[in-house]
């Protein structure tokens, strides 16, 4: 009998294939293209992580390739949308910041840039808290 390889197992494949990728690029030489502040995405992840505190819920982090960039005293949860065709149902489209300013979210250091990728641009980084009774946490 003939191994059959479907869809879904080559999706699920080049998944594992793209994160290890994404996990092995040194954050440092992925240069930013749009966001004046920040010139790579390890200055970025440094500058917005590095002094989070309680906690932190990540919007697609992936395979947890930020989490070196995370203080060691927080609460993380991620929450993976992963990509719709290939990569598990994700939807790299998605107006995020839209959404999470909709849902009742105060948006703070939101920074919106490219990739020299463009399958997977633009991205969103930034640091959003929680509205309790007009208070923000």
């Amino acid at each position: 009998m003939k191994n059959h390889i479907n869809l879904s197992t080559i999706q699920k494949r080049l998944f594992a294939w793209g994160m290890g990728k994404a996990n092995a690029a040194d954050d440092y030489e992925i240069k930013l293209i749009g966001c004046p502040k920040y010139e790579s995405l390890g200055e970025l992840k440094q500058g917005l992580l590095g002094n989070l505190q309680h906690k932190v819920l990540e919007i697609d982090p992936g395979a947890g390739a930020s989490l070196v960039y995370y203080p060691n005293n927080i609460y993380w949860i991620g929450v993976e949308p992963v990509w719709k065709s290939l990569f598990d149902n994700c939807h790299p489209n998605r107006k995020t910041g839209e959404i999470l300013q909709q849902i009742g979210l105060e948006t703070v250091n939101y920074y919106e840039f490219k990739l020299a990728f463009p399958v997977v641009s633009p991205h969103i980084a930034g640091i959003v808290r929680k509205k309790i009774n007009n208070r923000s946490f």
